[in-house]
């Protein structure tokens, strides 16, 4: 996962993160979206473990 702030970022940059397959959350960090992306690594190592 990238955390970024959007107003920081190079157009080059932007554009590579905008193309890669990475989660991120951008600035202001939005905690309902954060708890998301936590809860949705933690479902996806607890799938990989019972494998």
């Amino acid at each position: 996962m990238r955390l970024r702030c959007p107003k920081a970022v190079t157009p080059g940059a932007r554009e590579f993160l905008e193309t890669t397959p990475n989660r991120r959350i951008d600035k202001p960090i939005d905690t309902a979206r954060l708890r998301q992306l936590v809860e949705e690594a933690v479902a996806r190592d607890v799938e990989i473990e019972r494998q």
